[in-house]
């Protein structure tokens, strides 16, 4: 596909997520705005330091924040990690997104969702992914959430090593899992795969996170993600565990 047609393609399908996010707004009856609407969120950060036979240094950052208005909730995150061993990087990765959900009935909702990656050490340069579809929450009472998406998106990845584009069109199931394991513990598994006639990716986060005082919680977290048929000399799979404080507003 020529330049001027992928950017025609990508313009197009942006469009189309805005504009169905739109009709989705004005179709959603009015919802109850809960007793805390407004801006809620976290800033998490973890680090590491080996010295000795090895040395290693480790840095991340995980922030969310999350805003509902009736029936509309927006959700922004970033995430930025780095890692040296021996003054060498051996991790460095960005990832900024941002969704809208629009309640449609009880439990159903509609959903538009936009994400960059940027990671040295997967083979690609970047990645911009859109999609858009339809979220269901099984399992919503004070203690325990359990929700899933699904829908179609389109993906923009450039290649580091030759500069070549690959976009492809793709299917997206996500499922989140949170549940109050006491009223200082809360458990939670975030999985997100996608599929194309490329490759399937998986990424699944499970974490336990137990507040400490105030505002401020501890959280270890295990990270693994797959790919099918990642670029050459690229593992398939990446596992990451972390220690990270957490703090809530």
């Amino acid at each position: 596909m020529a330049p001027a047609r992928r950017q025609l393609a990508t313009q197009a399908f942006l469009l189309c997520t805005f504009l169905a996010g739109g009709a989705l707004g004005q179709a959603a009856p009015p919802a109850q705005s809960p007793a805390n609407a407004g801006w809620v969120g976290e800033i998490a950060a973890g680090g590491a330091v080996a010295t000795g036979n090895t040395s290693r240094r480790a840095f991340d950052l995980d922030l969310r924040a999350v805003k509902r208005e009736g029936g509309v909730e927006n959700r922004y995150r970033f995430v930025g990690d780095v890692a040296w061993q021996s003054g060498v990087t051996t991790s460095q990765r960005v990832q900024a997104s941002a969704q809208t959900n629009v309640d449609i009935r009880d439990r159903m909702y509609g959903f538009a969702t936009a994400a960059l990656d940027d990671n040295r050490f997967s083979g690609y340069r970047y990645e911009i992914n859109a999609s858009l579809g339809l979220g269901y929450r099984l399992i919503d009472t004070g203690r325990t959430l359990l929700s899933m998406e699904a829908g179609p998106g389109y993906r923009i990845a450039k290649v580091r090593t030759t500069g070549e584009e690959q976009n492809a069109v793709f299917a997206r199931f996500y499922s989140v899992f949170r549940h109050e394991i006491s009223d200082t513990a809360r458990l939670t598994n975030d999985l997100l795969v996608t599929f194309d006639h490329i490759t399937t990716r998986i990424d699944d986060t499970v974490a336990v996170t137990s507040k400490l005082v105030g505002n401020l919680s501890g959280r270890v977290s295990f990270n693994v993600r797959h790919d099918t048929e990642p670029r050459p000399g690229v593992k398939k799979t990446d596992t990451l565990t972390k220690l990270s404080l957490v703090y809530g507003f």
